[in-house]
């Protein structure tokens, strides 16, 4: 085992509130502003509730949703997801092809719904082979995004679903997903 012996300098000085030691790499310590980016809050949501959209128009997955209240209008919200996306074909003859997507809305209460992000994610594709009957394809999503609401106000985050055809089918399930709160 080997000895070793430091000589550490403390400021003359007790420190304000929210102060932490630096050291300067020679022994002299002094009293330093905490860093930004703490985590405030952590909310989570685990589900196995299967959702489904049979043709046009869209579902929304109401047991996914997850509502975090900023402490601050600065806060930054990260908000991550993950599940399972499944699309099929309803017509069962020859060779089709089936499309599904997925979308994330924010909601601010007392306030606007929005689409939280310009594209589609989780985008499927399944390919229908009548004669195999290999029509099922699942998918994980992974989705993840960095939000700055402006707000104070409760924010509900919301999975939708929507189809790309009238005839197709698009499910999802097993949904896991948690935001942070960052000051």
């Amino acid at each position: 085992a080997s000895s070793s012996s430091y000589t550490l300098t403390f400021p003359a000085t007790d420190p304000s509130a929210d102060k932490m030691l630096q050291t300067d790499g020679s022994g002299n310590l002094s009293f330093v502003d905490a860093p930004s980016g703490k985590i405030k809050q952590i909310i989570n949501n685990e589900s196995s509730t299967n959702y489904e959209q049979n043709g046009s128009g869209e579902t929304v997955c109401t047991n996914y949703n997850m509502t975090i209240t900023p402490e601050s209008t600065s806060s930054k919200i990260i908000v991550a997801q993950n599940f399972n996306l499944f699309a099929s074909d309803d017509n069962n003859t020859g060779y089709h092809e089936a499309q599904g997507y997925a979308r994330m809305y924010r909601a601010i209460s007392g306030g606007s719904t929005s689409q939280l992000l310009d594209n589609e994610m989780g985008v499927i594709e399944s390919y229908v082979n009548s004669e195999t009957r290999q029509q099922r394809l699942y998918q994980i999503c992974m989705f993840s995004h960095v939000d700055s609401p402006n707000t104070t106000s409760a924010i509900t985050y919301t999975l939708r679903l929507y189809s790309a055809d009238s005839s197709y089918v698009v499910k999802t399930r097993h949904f896991s997903g948690y935001l942070l709160e960052v000051l």
